[in-house]
């Protein structure tokens, strides 16, 4: 196996070396080595041959000597707002887990509310857009809720299969609805912000995601349901007979049995869970009645993050949740933006890309620009880092031709919502690292997503940013 290492990072070299040699398309010396070792961090970042965050202090490095850009730029992301608010949002999930109120909340409102798959499958899409405003952290928020719906699933005596599908299910949705607020995905949209450079408030960002986004949950509703009906039918009517039988859960794996074990049992809220659901409250009012009272979402955070260590909810140990090479890892992505574009290696790498892009702003533009995002995100994997270089390069392209808030949103649109494969999202990629469902199911799911796109893309987005005037 080491040697197995070796051999991969020796490869890895190969073709940021032949650019820092042999520097492409005229590139000077100094930006032959931003561009050599950009390619080759995206490189250890996509292969993981070296561990992510080794590779960004690398790339970080080179930028800060050779990218030709202020180290204010370079390091925008720990000295803005946006790190604040990803720091806390660790903690403050910790917090919300501890309070253990989750469990208590919404189990019975599964029970209450599925008594179909259709009614299911709608709340699933609720319980994400709920969970928004109480858990901060994408990823912390989806674990939560998938062990819960998973613990929830074997009770109600459902295959395996079934489970697998609705569980896919659960975090397709999850990625979907996290474009409705910038909040949604306090990691995935903040970066977006940041590597474009813009400012823009909760209040515009849901004029311009919220609605059709809502839409689009519904498309993902009746595209899940269509691809999977013969499981989802089947299976559900199975589950339903055998519990119509009252028939005995059949426990086959150890997994299984721990979690049923370990599954809260709904019953009375205590005086302390009390406390914890109206502190939690309080904050999640804030942070909805921000455009009133002006309150920065990190401030909010920071104080929800002490009143929860002053209540007890919060421990020292807690504080390991921070993930701090995905932090640094963040960093670096934020600063490829700005280093590729200061150090002018975006204009040479993309300004040919002007003469494949038609001279007006329209469908064909906007299906082009699709298409581009989606190519590099196949090929890149990451979000974060297709984002980062994507975003700069058509913005400057595009100078002019397109409405700066439309271009970022068509690009955010289509990097984050597709994929063939789970790494090709970090959620997808969470759920399947802990088995909830198969690479083959996200194929499934993700190619018709993908082929049916330029009509969601079309029929939602465009229509409705040419009606609020977007674009």
């Amino acid at each position: 196996m080491k040697n197995k290492h070796i051999i991969r990072l020796g490869l890895s070299f190969i073709l940021p070396g032949i650019i820092l040699i042999f520097p492409p398309l005229q590139l000077s010396t100094d930006q032959g080595i931003v561009l050599s070792a950009l390619v080759l961090t995206i490189i250890w970042w996509a292969t993981g041959v070296v561990r992510k965050s080794i590779a960004s202090v690398f790339l970080l490095t080179v930028f800060s000597i050779w990218g030709s850009t202020p180290l204010t730029e370079i390091f925008r992301f720990p000295l803005s707002e946006n790190f604040v608010l990803i720091l806390f949002s660790f903690v403050f999930t910790e917090g919300i887990m501890n309070s253990g109120l989750t469990e208590k909340f919404i189990e019975p409102a599964l029970d209450r509310g599925s008594k179909g798959i259709h009614s299911l499958l709608w709340i699933i899409i609720g319980l994400n857009v709920i969970l928004i405003f109480v858990i901060p952290q994408p990823f912390a928020r989806i674990i939560i809720l998938g062990t819960i719906l998973k613990g929830y699933f074997f009770k109600r005596k459902l295959q395996e299969e079934l489970i697998r599908i609705l569980m896919l299910y659960t975090f397709a949705t999850a990625i979907v609805v996290n474009m409705m607020l910038i909040r949604g995905d306090v990691i995935l949209n903040n970066a977006l912000i940041a590597i474009a450079g813009i400012e823009i408030s909760e209040v515009l960002w849901i004029k311009i995601m919220g609605l059709p986004t809502m839409f689009f949950a519904g498309f993902t509703y009746l595209l899940f349901y269509l691809l999977f009906k013969k499981e989802l039918v089947k299976y559900f009517n199975e589950t339903k007979g055998r519990n119509d039988s009252k028939e005995e859960i059949n426990v086959t794996s150890i997994e299984r049995m721990n979690i049923v074990k370990h599954f809260y049992q709904p019953g009375a809220l205590t005086n302390k869970d009390k406390r914890n659901f109206w502190m939690i409250l309080a904050v999640v009012f804030l942070w909805m009645t921000e455009p009133f009272h002006g309150i920065g979402s990190a401030a909010i955070i920071v104080f929800g993050t002490m009143v929860m260590a002053l209540f007890g909810l919060i421990k020292k140990k807690d504080l390991k949740s921070v993930n701090l090479e995905l932090l640094i890892f963040i960093t670096a992505a934020f600063s490829i933006g700005d280093v590729i574009t200061n150090s002018g290696v975006a204009d040479i790498l993309f300004g040919p890309l002007r003469g494949l892009l038609p001279k007006e702003f329209g469908i064909l533009y906007l299906l082009t620009i699709m298409v581009i995002s989606m190519t590099m995100h196949m090929v890149l994997g990451s979000n974060i880092t297709t984002l980062s270089v994507v975003v700069p390069s058509l913005m400057l392209i595009s100078e002019g031709t397109v409405p700066i808030f439309g271009l970022v949103f068509i690009i955010h649109v289509s990097v984050s919502t597709h994929y063939l494969l789970p790494f090709h999202n970090v959620i997808l990629l969470i759920g399947n690292g802990k088995g909830f469902f198969d690479s083959k199911q996200v194929a499934r799911y993700g190619l018709g997503l993908t082929l049916l796109f330029p009509i969601v893309l079309l029929g939602l987005y465009y229509t409705w940013w040419q009606i609020i005037g977007l674009s």
